[in-house]
């Protein structure tokens, strides 16, 4: 019993940092500039990565291209797949998470932004990260200039080229 009454605080709690992350995150979502392409276009480059990089599968439900401590990325919310390696052998799971795209060119810049990304995978055509702290993605970006011309997707082909993931719940 007195576990029990002491294990309530930390659902709410949790409950409150989960509406206060999910907040946050369409504050983030909401900085989309306009200059990204379309939702079935960033599907059609995902799947081309999904293909390139073993293990996990993404796919964008929303999405925002903005800049983050000076460099162009897309941040996308999306059901994504991935292996989970188990006693009993692998097994594939999904869920909603949040992820960030950048061009293999800033490859070395997101992977040291180690407070708010973890490695996904690099392709050809763009390097994906966890997007590990929405809050305080969200909260840099709040305030910030967050608009330009060019977006990591659109630079794709040109010398520039393109593209960066997390726990929705965390």
């Amino acid at each position: 019993m007195w576990l029990l009454l002491l294990l309530v605080p930390f659902g709410v709690w949790g409950g409150f940092r989960d509406r206060k992350v999910k907040r946050r995150l369409g504050v983030l979502l909401s900085l989309h500039d306009g200059t990204a392409p379309d939702l079935p276009e960033l599907n059609a480059i995902l799947a081309r990565f999904n293909k390139e990089v073993a293990g996990v599968a993404l796919g964008a439900e929303e999405r925002a291209n903005l800049t983050f401590r000076g460099h162009r990325i897309t941040v996308a919310r999306g059901q994504v797949g991935f292996s989970i390696i188990r006693r009993i052998g692998a097994e594939w799971a999904t869920s909603e998470r949040v992820f960030a795209l950048c061009s293999p060119a800033d490859k070395s810049w997101a992977k040291a932004q180690r407070d708010v990304f973890q490695k996904i995978g690099i392709g050809s055509e763009l390097a994906a990260f966890w997007v590990k702290d929405v809050l305080t993605m969200a909260d840099e970006m709040e305030g910030s200039n967050h608009t330009s011309n060019t977006t990591p997707l659109a630079r794709r082909g040109s010398s520039e080229e393109s593209r960066h993931l997390g726990q929705l719940t965390t």
